[in-house]
């Protein structure tokens, strides 16, 4: 449901597995860790093509069954971290407390944030100070696109 994942072979087999993830609820002011279920080909590819089930993890799939996704590059205590963030917008969804509560800007339904690997395309978020980065990466992200609410989003942004 990606928006602009990369979408997997329809030959071969495919293998669901879970990574650990960082969930922004709408309706709590708290971010939490959850685990994220994502695809991946089981075709002797390098490297391994994996595809995020966001869609399952989201609220709202009558309002809106669309989900977009943008990947966030971002330095934090001098160490560079690539996340993919997956939320929805539609204004039926109601407003998330969590990320209002972070950098006080209005986002529409739950976000979604797995870190991206160097050789795949996902991988499980580690410890304390990931999850900083990935609440700083939220935060500068929504920030930039609050001027955009109601129209196009980029596909890749650094922050």
């Amino acid at each position: 449901m990606g928006m602009h994942q990369r979408p997997l072979s329809l030959e071969g087999k495919k293998l669901v597995k879970s990574i650990r993830a960082r969930f922004y609820p709408h309706q709590s002011q708290n971010p939490r860790w959850m685990s994220a279920f994502y695809r991946e080909s089981l075709l002797q590819t390098r490297p391994a093509q994996q595809y995020v089930l966001a869609a399952d993890e989201l609220s709202g799939p009558r309002q809106q069954p669309y989900v977009h996704d943008i990947v966030v590059t971002l330095t934090y205590r001098r160490k560079v971290y690539k996340f993919r963030v997956f939320f929805k917008r539609h204004k039926l969804l109601p407003t998330n407390k969590s990320i209002r509560a972070l950098c006080n800007v209005d986002v529409d339904g739950d976000v979604l944030v797995v870190a991206c690997g160097k050789e795949v395309d996902v991988r499980n978020m580690r410890g304390k100070e990931e999850g900083r980065a990935a609440d700083l990466a939220v935060k500068r992200l929504f920030a930039r696109l609050d001027p955009l609410r109601g129209r196009r989003l980029p596909a890749v942004l650094s922050v």
